[in-house]
């Protein structure tokens, strides 16, 4: 292990006078650059563009600064003060801000406001069809440790589900993948669920294009250990998959669920200073010496999030 780091490069490794020198016998016509370079031991295209270009001699690593030395500091400082108080500043703020705007424009223009039932959200969930064992109580040392799940890979199921912000939900649309469609994979599914098959069982356009149809006729980790250990002569497969589904989705797909979501990204009623919410609570704490006690998370209004943890 080299306990002495050694510079390799040599940038950076030459004084301004050297280049001032330098620089003031190329100007007399006295030496080339390139020898002058190799006299005074200075990079040749940094004396190349001070001869050209006549800029200072003086020694800047880095880019151009915009701003001052002392107000870049204290922007400096003040990010580091709200990151480590978890209110980082991105860069996004104003494609934020935008995005709010192009929706208000979509808004007025179809005449959407105050039509909670015309204005819906579609995300899509992934579900493998194996269960992630929980930990388990074994004594210490043990080398065979036993756990139940249904398969050691599943393959991978989505789930496509859409709800307006009057807290209505669109009859879920299921993917298997595989070739062809079996009337058993809508066993147990919550009612009015269509099932569709893809290659990977993932979104595609095609896919995507069957969900608009199924759309536009409706428009205007726990759950599944517990069921494993009631049926531990069954997999998770494709027809069972339908009422461990249910069960998620009769509890995910809720009036609350739905409308806090759109309130909470401001999209319905529209407010686009939801997103700005965390940051004014901590700034707020901050200056009045209030603990915060958690951070509030502005989430997408989706139901996923609720259905994969089912």
């Amino acid at each position: 292990m080299v306990r002495t780091y050694v510079i390799k490069t040599k940038q950076g490794q030459w004084t301004q006078e050297n280049m001032r020198i330098a620089a003031e016998q190329v100007l007399a016509k006295q030496v080339t650059i390139r020898k002058a370079a190799e006299i005074y031991n200075v990079p040749y295209t940094s004396l190349q563009r001070r001869v050209t270009f006549s800029r200072s001699v003086v020694k800047n690593r880095g880019g151009q600064q915009t701003m001052d030395t002392d107000t870049e500091m204290k922007l400096a400082n003040r990010l580091a003060y709200l990151a480590g108080r978890g209110f980082g500043i991105n860069p996004k703020a104003g494609k934020v801000t935008e995005s709010y705007k192009n929706l208000e424009k979509v808004m007025e223009e179809n005449d959407l406001r105050g039509k909670p039932g015309c204005v819906h959200n579609v995300d899509d969930t992934g579900m493998p069809l194996n269960n992630q064992p929980p930990n388990i109580i074994a004594k210490k040392g043990s080398t065979d440790v036993v756990s139940m799940t249904s398969v050691e890979r599943g393959q991978n199921v989505t789930v496509l589900a859409c709800m307006n912000a009057a807290g209505q939900f669109i009859p879920s649309f299921v993917l298997f993948k595989g070739v062809r469609k079996r009337h058993d994979f809508k066993i147990g599914m919550p009612s009015g669920t269509e099932v569709a098959i893809t290659e990977k069982g993932w979104v595609t356009e095609e896919a995507f294009k069957l969900w608009l149809q199924h759309f536009n006729r409706y428009r205007t980790k726990e759950k599944t250990t517990s069921w494993q250990h009631s049926h531990t002569n069954m997999g998770i497969t494709k027809v069972a998959f339908g009422g461990l589904f249910k069960q998620a989705w009769n509890q995910a797909a809720t009036v609350g669920n739905a409308t806090k979501r759109f309130e909470e990204t401001g999209i319905f009623p529209l407010n686009a200073n939801a997103y700005q919410t965390t940051i004014s609570l901590g700034i707020l704490c901050i200056k009045n010496h209030i603990p915060l006690i958690s951070a509030l998370r502005i989430q997408s209004p989706t139901c996923s999030k609720q259905l994969a943890n089912e």
